[in-house]
């Protein structure tokens, strides 16, 4: 039962935290970071305006994209957690590495800057460990 507890737990996190990225980077680029003059929503959807997008990005954006993400992977790694049963990190450390593989995937593939690349790897990892230490049992 702890194995289909933990997978049902990196699932459930992982998923969640997902949806939650989706999210609050759709309000983050609708409301506070609006794509750069010329350029609307739906530009979002095209893999080169997106390159383009992301060479005109102010460095502030890209900070306001890396809260999102450690928000983000600490609700998904708590999630994780509670669900796994909050003994052991390496459920939520393996939620985090999901979500830092699928950050990773869409940085290269749209050119981010090298530097931001490396901190979402970093924080949503590092991240969804303290969503772990958020919600552990104590022995």
């Amino acid at each position: 039962m702890g194995k289909f507890k933990n997978i049902i737990g990196i699932v459930a996190g992982t998923m969640s935290a997902a949806i939650l990225i989706y999210l609050l980077e759709y309000i983050n680029m609708k409301f506070i970071f609006p794509p750069p003059t010329g350029y609307s929503m739906l530009d979002m959807h095209d893999p080169k305006k997106v390159v383009e997008i992301f060479s005109k990005m102010p460095v502030s954006a890209f900070v306001s994209v890396l809260i999102i993400y450690a928000v983000t992977s600490l609700a998904g790694g708590a999630i994780t957690s509670i669900i796994s049963g909050k003994l052991k990190p390496w459920p939520a450390v393996i939620t985090g590495t999901l979500l830092a593989a699928l950050g990773l995937g869409d940085n290269i593939m749209f050119n981010a800057p090298t530097w931001y690349t490396v901190s979402a790897v970093i924080v949503s990892i590092a991240f969804a460990y303290l969503g772990f230490f958020a919600t552990r049992k104590k022995p």
